[in-house]
């Protein structure tokens, strides 16, 4: 058989895979122990399905095979790519896995998405990948798949590897008019401009403006309706910052499990200024409220850019009892942790 050679991928795609395959093989348990029938996985910028890792040499499976090879198989899976040896490599795989639902179409993804959601229907839950490799995702296209009420999205937020590339940051410089275009498919508005004149003219720093362009894509995110979000800052070997991924869905209990694979490979996630940080959060926000439960607290706070998984506000609850900041409604003897809807008030 003729070796089929595939993409070259670096250490921040080897993270990135990593939290995917968590949360793929989380989401197919739950929804395989749930009450729905099907559930299915679409993958819009899908390449290869198989990909070389540059430091070792090594074949790495990319996130179709990742998806083929869950505990519990999708009902159905949607593979699209423009490029046609992306395709054609598809195709291999798809004989390879005769016993799994492929449809593999080639095109661009901010038209063939159509026909992908058409033929998932309605009320079906499905969990969608947009990894782009450069400003290649339509705001358009993210639109149409958060008008299922049972979506939920992985988005490859290309900042440092595309987006800032289309923008000079000289004073002097100027974003062309081919590039405005992008920028504005990319977002779903021009209110990007004005972070951009800011950090041209030194009014930010590039920390800030970065932060500023995630804060706005985020923004028209729940804007579509996902109500919770996480984000991982996914960095090459240098640390250098190279994209953002983030999640989006309409459930907590999916942003919860993410949360918890969003978290690996996070050096300061746990120790003493991470909790102690979150802690004041806590009491900052909610200290003076009469009654208030764990619930409560994650439906506020577990959303967000932070690393919080549900485990660390309850050792934060925990710590706040030791201080003596918080005190239970109904005294638990030996309570080691909080239930969720237990109630207590902050002194």
């Amino acid at each position: 058989m003729t070796k089929v050679d595939y993409g070259v991928i670096n250490e921040g795609t080897i993270l990135k895979l990593k939290a995917v395959k968590e949360y793929m093989d989380a989401y197919s348990s739950i929804m395989h122990y749930s009450d729905f029938p099907k559930y299915c996985y679409v993958d819009c910028f899908s390449g290869p399905g198989l990909c070389i890792r540059k430091k070792t040499g090594k074949e790495i499976k990319g996130s179709p095979v990742i998806a083929l090879e869950v505990p519990y198989k999708f009902s159905s899976y949607h593979f699209i790519d423009l490029n046609s040896d992306s395709i054609k490599k598809l195709r291999l795989i798809k004989e390879k896995h005769s016993d799994c639902n492929i449809k593999i179409l080639e095109g661009d993804c901010n038209i063939k998405i159509k026909n992908v959601l058409r033929d998932i229907g309605n009320n079906i839950p499905f969990l969608t990948l947009l990894d782009p490799q450069a400003g290649d995702l339509h705001w358009k296209t993210v639109e149409l798949i958060a008008e299922k009420q049972k979506s939920e999205v992985l988005i490859n937020f290309p900042f440092g590897m595309a987006i800032n590339r289309y923008m000079p940051m000289n004073p002097s410089g100027a974003v062309s008019p081919s590039n405005i275009s992008k920028i504005d498919k990319i977002f779903g508005t021009n209110e990007w401009k004005l972070i951009y004149e800011a950090k041209r003219k030194d009014k930010i720093s590039s920390f800030e403006a970065k932060q500023k362009f995630l804060d706005l894509y985020i923004r028209n995110l729940t804007g579509l309706g996902f109500k919770y979000y996480a984000v991982k800052d996914i960095k090459n070997s240098t640390n250098a910052h190279m994209y953002f991924l983030i999640y989006a869905t309409h459930h907590r209990y999916g942003l919860e499990k993410m949360k918890d694979s969003f978290v690996k490979g996070e050096k300061d996630v746990g120790n003493m200024f991470f909790m102690q940080e979150l802690i004041n959060k806590i009491y900052k926000v909610f200290c003076g409220d009469k009654k208030v439960t764990l619930n409560i607290i994650l439906e506020r706070m577990l959303s967000g850019k932070h690393l919080y998984r549900v485990q660390d506000f309850k050792n934060a609850l925990v710590q706040l009892e030791k201080n003596k900041k918080i005190k239970r409604v109904k005294n638990r003897k030996r309570a080691r942790t909080f239930q969720m809807d237990e109630e207590f008030t902050f002194t």
